[in-house]
């Protein structure tokens, strides 16, 4: 089983977002949710994390 992986994502003129734009991050490979949220939260970008413990 992989460790590391990255997935490319071709850009149709979905980049960059609009301000009012949502985006929904999702998977086990995100690390810390509440970490992403902060980073994002400090460029400007309004978020909220929400994570499962199983």
């Amino acid at each position: 089983m992989t460790e590391d992986s990255i997935t490319l994502v071709k850009n149709e003129d979905v980049l960059p977002l609009e301000a009012d734009d949502e985006m929904f991050v999702t998977g086990p490979s995100i690390g810390s949710p509440d970490l992403l949220a902060d980073l994002l939260n400090n460029e400007g970008v309004e978020t909220q994390a929400m994570a499962q413990q199983v």
